[in-house]
């Protein structure tokens, strides 16, 4: 594939990613992380098409699962059935057919991987994960999939919180500061009722609804707290030690390939050294989202320093 001038310059949390693409292989970018245009020049540049780039030929150097991984120098190649991405710290190349329901699949994990793999820095990593703040202060929710990610967010939503994101994020740790990615946002149908949301059903048939890109707030926020998502009885929090990189493992949305893995350990490090809170949602449905909102509220409290006697604002 030729390195085209990018078509388009997303801003991916933060990052300007400029994307090359057919018409019908731009969507898989914006699918995944949203329409929103930077207006700065591209940091990164990924193509892609039809046309595979050739990985090494020799057996794969690592294999994960699905993917097979070879390294040269500062190149990664990956390989999910017939799509292949190649990766260097200023270019993703992904290219594959879609002739079926399985290659779609392939070429949209890819680009997953391929935009995670163009983000990460020493000082940044995209996670998987939704953020929500007041006023300048952010949590960042994580947790596994099915583990209430996307009932968190919608709680904190539908009681006052800035939503950044339910998705992806861009966390700069060692900064202290974290984007979302304007992925248009998709909340459980159940809470959309109960609180007169309106949006399109998502498809695929995950009982979701996606609400408009202008429901999320975009910029950076002041990274306070790391929140690890799971169900419970009747809902409850509890602190996580410092340093538990179990309670975060499988969030990163980053390759699993050695040479990517070490360029986000430092930046990994940082995260785990944030305070961090472990939320269990409660199993009543009737209570779960208020119950949520105020043990998220009682995150941020803990996680702030104490300017106010130990109490938080709601409405601040």
């Amino acid at each position: 594939m030729s390195m085209e001038a990018p078509r388009i310059v997303l801003d991916v949390g933060g990052v300007s990613v400029g994307v090359a693409a057919p018409d019908d292989y731009v969507r898989f970018a914006t699918d995944r992380v949203g329409e929103l245009e930077s207006t700065a020049e591209a940091s990164v540049t990924m193509v892609l098409g039809p046309v595979p780039p050739v990985p090494p030929d020799r057996p794969p150097d690592q294999t994960m699962k699905m993917v097979d991984g070879w390294f040269d120098d500062t190149t990664v190649w990956m390989q999910i059935g017939n799509a292949v991405a190649r990766i260097t710290e200023a270019a993703v190349e992904i290219g594959g057919a879609i002739d079926n329901a399985v290659d779609y699949k392939s070429i949209d994990l890819m680009v997953q991987f391929g935009l995670a793999a163009a983000v990460v820095a020493s000082d940044r990593i995209m996670v998987h994960g939704a953020v929500i703040a007041r006023a300048d202060s952010a949590l960042l929710i994580i947790g596994g999939s099915g583990a209430g990610k996307s009932t968190t967010a919608a709680s904190a939503l539908v009681n006052g919180w800035d939503l950044l994101t339910d998705d992806l994020a861009v966390a700069r740790p060692g900064l202290g500061t974290v984007h979302g990615v304007a992925r248009p946002p998709r909340i459980p149908a159940d809470i959309a009722r109960r609180y007169g949301i309106d949006g399109r059903p998502e498809p695929g048939g995950r009982g979701r609804i996606v609400l408009p890109a202008a429901t999320l707030r975009l910029g950076p926020r002041r990274l306070v707290g790391l929140v690890v998502v799971g169900h419970g009885d009747c809902g409850g929090l509890e602190n996580l030690d410092p340093g538990d990189l179990d309670a975060i493992d499988g969030s990163f949305a980053v390759p699993p390939f050695r040479p990517v893995l070490r360029r986000h350990l430092a930046p990994a490090a940082a995260l785990v050294s944030i305070p961090a809170f472990r939320l269990s949602l409660a199993a009543d449905e009737t209570i779960r989202v208020a119950r949520a909102a105020d043990l998220l509220d009682e995150a941020l409290r803990l996680a702030l320093p104490d300017r106010s006697g130990g109490r938080f604002a709601r409405d601040q």
